[in-house]
């Protein structure tokens, strides 16, 4: 929201509606899952991927991930639209952080220019070439 994405625009879902209701009330969001959506953010622990049902969103949804350890070639059994990872760290609460982002086709689109622009207003942003690079670095930042 910090970046300009409305309220109006963003859908939470978690395991429980408690928070949910915070959320929404803090924030003003909407609660459940949205039809279609254009984004989805993975916001789950890495062991919890598999625990979740998600719908099948079309193909056009991106994804973007940042579950440690959880590989494309993981994530794509789970979605079939565009997947980035990305390894985010703890000073992006303070504008200061380095954000390490994967797309298995480095393709320059929309999308990608979107979530560079998003993360930058957080810090840092280093794309990576491959995946081991995202791994690798994020011991590092």
């Amino acid at each position: 929201m910090k970046s300009g994405i409305p309220a109006e625009n963003i859908w939470i879902e978690t395991a429980s509606e408690t928070s949910e209701e915070a959320l929404s009330t803090k924030y003003g969001v909407h609660i459940g899952r949205a039809n279609n959506p254009t984004v989805v953010f993975l916001g789950i622990k890495p062991q919890q991927l598999s625990e979740v049902t998600f719908p099948a969103y079309s193909s056009e949804t991106v994804v973007i991930s940042p579950l440690a350890g959880i590989s494309i070639a993981i994530l794509e059994k789970y979605f079939s639209g565009t997947i980035y990872r990305i390894m985010p760290n703890i000073l992006m609460q303070y504008e200061h952080g380095t954000t390490l982002v994967y797309q298995k086709e480095p393709i320059k689109n929309e999308y990608t220019m979107w979530l560079n622009t998003l993360l930058g207003t957080l810090g840092n942003v280093i794309e990576c070439d491959i995946e081991e690079q995202l791994d690798k670095l994020a011991t590092i930042t």
